[in-house]
């Protein structure tokens, strides 16, 4: 593996695990019970990058780090969306330690694609 992507590939298994849990706290602490359909993006997009983050490291290449970063930061951008949405229409008090959690997984998310950007035009 690369040298130079090592400490993003740790950075992005921390947020792997980071992402599904603050998935799962967002969809207990709301106290919706969200379409379908979202549930099974969110969670298909948590499990797409737990599994990445965790793929054996001979796969690994710079390459395939830096198309995977700028994939998955739209992606956990419009997952964080309606879940907020949602919680701010709820009949229920909004639960805004839900809505912290998803937003600070998308900003770091938007973090990872800006430096993908950054190494984009360096090479």
């Amino acid at each position: 593996m690369d040298p130079t992507i090592r400490p993003i590939i740790t950075f992005l298994r921390i947020l792997a695990v980071f992402d599904a849990f603050t998935l799962l706290l967002a969809l207990e602490w709301s106290g919706l019970t969200p379409s379908g359909s979202l549930i099974v993006y969110c969670v298909t997009q948590s499990a797409a990058l737990f599994t990445f983050a965790f793929w054996p490291r001979r796969l690994y290449s710079s390459t395939t780090v830096r198309l995977v970063m700028l994939w998955f930061a739209p992606i956990a951008a419009i997952t964080a969306f309606p879940l907020i949405l949602q919680d701010m229409n709820s009949p229920n008090e909004p639960h805004w330690d839900a809505v912290k959690l998803r937003v600070l997984t998308w900003g770091l998310f938007l973090a990872m694609f800006l430096e993908a950007k950054k190494w984009k035009t360096a090479i």
